[in-house]
């Protein structure tokens, strides 16, 4: 089955790797004609990490190039709906109930992150030093698909309180009475016009770019740093995501 595939895999980070020739064995296989088949393993693992390829052929005609051209997107874009398949059978055989946001599209997994490249020589050697994440700049990239495989989180950590707030703003619990006023550590402080919240509630608590720190009220379950799944979803990428934006806005250099 392609979970046991998937568990040889995850097991081998911590025991003997495991040989090139067994990486394979079992793998869900997807034909899209002209030679080119995408091989899958581990969409029924617990841990919802899934291996992808595209399957090296042996004898291929010289005078088509296509195979060569399946880009790094249409292989997640396979993984899937592979994966729906195998969701929606879950849902009416088990009566599994899903979260509708838990299985985003391929290009959503790259922009959350969830998506790696790792070199299958090195791996197969154990080591990982060679993975690289990959983000939706990528979509359209076209690997070395003779000994690259893709990594794939298709259920990744999700943390929405990251939207419920503004990133640019400031806290409206450090305002004082509702002016441009703030309090922090007991010292006035001047809130900018363009800083105070609006819709959503905002983060900032205290900002100095002259020594290069800020103080900032996160929301609760959010993670400070990226996760092995998401990379977009935590304070550092969504400060510095609003950073950016602003120093745009304002034409200033990054």
């Amino acid at each position: 089955m392609a979970i046991a595939a998937s568990r040889r895999r995850l097991k081998s980070i911590d025991s003997t790797p495991p040989k090139r020739t067994d990486l394979w064995k079992e793998a869900l296989e997807k034909d899209l004609g002209n030679n080119v088949v995408i091989q899958i393993c581990g969409l029924g693992s617990d841990n919802h990490i899934v291996f992808a390829r595209m399957k090296p052929v042996e004898h291929v005609n010289p005078v088509s190039d296509e195979k060569m051209a399946v880009t790094l997107g249409k292989v997640i874009e396979v993984l899937v709906d592979e994966g729906h398949r195998s969701i929606a059978k879950s849902i009416l055989e088990q009566h599994v109930h899903i979260q509708p946001d838990s299985y985003p599209s391929a290009l959503e997994l790259l922009h959350l992150g969830s998506v790696w490249i790792l070199n299958e020589t090195a791996y197969a050697s154990g080591s990982s030093a060679h993975a690289k994440r990959l983000s939706a700049k990528d979509v359209n990239e076209i690997p070395s698909w003779e000994d690259m495989t893709l990594r794939v989180h298709y259920v990744p950590d999700r943390f929405h309180s990251v939207h419920e707030v503004d990133w640019g703003k400031y806290c409206r619990g450090m305002l004082l009475d509702g002016s441009v006023s703030g309090d922090v550590g007991g010292k006035k402080v001047v809130v900018p016009m363009m800083g105070l919240p609006d819709k959503r509630d905002g983060v900032l608590v205290y900002e100095n770019e002259d020594l290069g720190f800020a103080i900032l009220n996160k929301p609760g379950n959010a993670p400070i740093f990226a996760t092995t799944s998401n990379h977009a979803e935590d304070v550092v990428s969504m400060y510095t995501s609003a950073l950016k934006e602003r120093r745009e806005s304002n034409n200033v250099p990054h």
